[in-house]
């Protein structure tokens, strides 16, 4: 696989990286990166605010409009809820996207959207989506381009669950190693 090598650095860096904010960024630029995209937003939920944020990469001067954004919101939106990977063909059937004002323009882009989860006792965690288009009109995403994504995306998949793993027993020692002060002052005051 041409991808093979960068795969496996972009892997080691989602690894080491300690902050879920952070490994969301990298995922985001190395995605862009790995299937040479003209551009990529990421969706993630953000369990705080009960929404989704978004990350747009800053790699090319292609920025999203406003009315792309809104046609952006509503591909990730389906490939979130069904949990799949969507492609142009798949993206051109979503019915409320044909009345959305400059989806027509979607139409001379190569999509794809790959949602980003793991599946931890049963139940799915979907943690957000990777979306990505080419203005090229010659680049169209290949079969290797979705295997790699798909691969990278459960590798972001699990090093965000790693994060939230981690942080969440620095927090019970912490809570921890607190009660058991609390329990030693009042008993020794």
């Amino acid at each position: 696989c041409r991808h093979m090598r960068n795969l496996i650095e972009c892997a080691i860096e989602l690894v080491t990286s300690s902050l879920p904010m952070e490994t969301m960024q990298l995922a985001l630029i190395h995605a862009v990166n790995l299937v040479q995209a003209s551009r990529g937003i990421l969706y993630f939920w953000d369990n705080q605010f009960d929404k989704f944020d978004r990350l747009q990469s800053s790699i090319s001067d292609s920025d999203f409009s406003a009315d792309e954004l809104k046609i952006v919101d509503i591909i990730t939106g389906v490939s979130h809820d069904t949990n799949r990977l969507l492609l142009k063909s798949d993206v051109l059937e979503i019915p409320k996207l044909a009345a959305t004002k400059g989806s027509q323009g979607f139409s001379n882009l190569s999509i794809i959207a790959v949602p980003i989860s793991i599946q931890v006792e049963g139940l799915v965690d979907r943690i957000g989506v990777i979306y990505l288009d080419t203005q090229d009109p010659d680049r169209i995403f290949s079969e290797d381009d979705i295997w790699t994504l798909q691969l990278f995306t459960s590798l972001t998949a699990l090093s965000i669950r790693n994060i939230r793993i981690t942080g969440a027993l620095r927090l019970a020692y912490r809570e921890t190693i607190q009660a058991l002060v609390k329990a030693l002052e009042a008993k020794d005051p």
